[in-house]
């Protein structure tokens, strides 16, 4: 079984292109690193579901005649699971500091565009991080078609990547585009289906980026977000 991703070295996120080279090994036999990785996904499917509104209350204090009551109301977020893909989960919110043009609100966009890329990949929901993207964005279009790939297995638990360091100099080129050196740290990924267990990707710490934004309308706006070039040793 196997995944491929178009650019994948250059543009698309470890938590996509880890999905590659994980389900890539999913045909050969179970081992020992297997097993650990299998233990990491319960314990990380517990500490989800703790984390999650408890949907006890709601069970016990619904009327008869609970299919009167309004969708939203009854619908509880439900994280991802060995058993099950997540479902309602809440969207990201933005932080205040986040519409401010400085170098205060790129960093906190950054932060929250980082969010909302983890929301997107357990959610299967990219809108909102399409809301707050260039249209030419090439990374989110590469996250799109492997996340595609994923949900056609199956679904995924983890991943989430957060912002280690952030570094720019806040000076934006002719056309107003403001580019930013990043570190994110991005967890374990785990993937599952219908059947069980299909992989996973190991976590990415201390993993650099460019970013490069532009602000518009009162908002920031993602243009692109690049690894750097992968460079080999020479031989010999």
């Amino acid at each position: 079984m196997s995944i491929t991703f178009s650019r994948a070295r250059s543009s698309v996120l470890a938590l996509a292109l880890g999905v590659a080279l994980s389900l890539t090994a999913c045909d050969a036999p179970a081992g020992t690193g297997d097993e650990a990785r299998e233990a990491r996904a319960t314990t990380a499917t517990a500490t989800a579901t703790e984390a999650s509104p408890s949907t006890g209350t709601a069970t016990e204090t619904a009327p008869p005649d609970a299919s009167a009551q309004p969708t939203a109301a009854r619908a509880e977020p439900r994280p991802a699971s060995s058993a099950a893909p997540a479902a309602n989960l809440p969207i990201p919110a933005v932080p205040a500091e986040a519409d401010d043009e400085s170098r205060e609100g790129l960093e906190a966009f950054t932060s929250h565009w980082l969010s909302l890329l983890s929301y997107s990949y357990e959610a299967n929901d990219l809108e909102p991080l399409r809301a707050v993207s260039d249209p030419a964005c090439t990374f989110c279009a590469d996250a799109e078609t492997a996340m595609a790939q994923i949900y056609q297995l199956g679904w995924a638990l983890g991943g989430a990547t957060t912002l280690a360091d952030f570094s720019t100099d806040f000076v934006p080129d002719a056309a107003g585009t403001y580019t930013a050196e990043i570190t994110t740290t991005q967890a374990e990924i785990f993937y599952f289906s219908g059947e069980g267990w299909l992989g996973s990707s190991e976590a990415s710490p201390n993993s650099p980026y460019t970013v490069t934004a532009r602000y518009v309308d009162g908002a920031w706006q993602l243009i692109g977000y690049t690894a750097p070039p992968v460079t080999e040793s020479p031989e010999g």
